[in-house]
């Protein structure tokens, strides 16, 4: 194994063959419509289940998390430091704010409404993390959430990702 990724649920491995092996072409997530046919794996960001409905990871995203395990074992993914829940009646919202973390030094607060993220429309977790997918520590996104009856652009700059598990099992 060259390195893994647990939020994104990709490992990228490295397999000696006496000659080459068959492979499928990979798709482009940006060009996918309801009804498309793809083949979907895995449990990224936690989300899915072996049995039910189930998530994908963009091939946008996969390829990106690919490449950084080729180069660095490991990848680089920020991190806004807020929980969201869905709630049919109120659309997606901010559960929860780490205390040190960027979306709280930026002025998200729990019970704001995430309505879109740099001008997208969310209303569901997927969607968000679809958005978002694994921006760099550093970039910036701008959240318009409703606050209080108030619509309320928060630009959020996102900070690092806690250390995770790398090819050899070892902290970051």
């Amino acid at each position: 194994m060259v390195g893994a990724d647990e939020l994104t649920d990709i490992a990228l491995l490295k397999v000696n063959a006496p000659r080459p092996l068959p492979f499928v072409a990979l798709g482009d997530s940006k060009q996918m419509k309801a009804g498309d046919w793809l083949i979907a794996a895995g449990n990224p960001f936690g989300l899915g289940g072996s049995v039910g409905i189930g998530f994908a990871i963009p091939s946008d995203i996969m390829v990106r998390v690919g490449q950084e395990l080729r180069e660095k074992s490991r990848i680089n993914c920020g991190r806004l430091g807020a929980s969201v829940q869905e709630a049919p009646s109120t659309g997606l919202g901010i559960a929860g704010v780490e205390r040190t973390g960027s979306a709280a030094r930026e002025g998200l607060q729990p019970g704001n409404v995430v309505i879109t993220v740099d001008g997208v429309k969310v209303e569901t977790a997927r969607e968000l993390i679809r958005v978002v997918g694994c921006k760099l520590p550093g970039a910036k996104v701008t959240l318009n959430v409703r606050r209080q009856a108030r619509d309320v652009e928060i630009p959020v700059t996102f900070g690092k990702r806690p250390p995770t598990s790398t090819a050899n099992g070892v902290e970051d």
